[in-house]
């Protein structure tokens, strides 16, 4: 599913699209975003424990 998400992203013009794990992401690479499109394979909305340490 993320790289169709990003397949879809990169079709808009002047948008760099990096797909990244989130255990690969760095701080720098979020820090470098304008956006993030986050997606988990768990269920009743609950993030990941990886997830969880991204976002903090």
């Amino acid at each position: 599913m993320a790289k169709l998400v990003a397949e879809g992203a990169k079709k808009v013009e002047g948008i760099e699209v990096r797909l990244k794990k989130v255990d690969e992401a760095a701080k720098e690479a979020v820090l470098w975003a304008h956006g993030l499109a986050v997606g988990s394979p768990s269920n009743i909305s609950v993030l990941s424990r990886k997830q969880n340490r991204l976002k903090e």
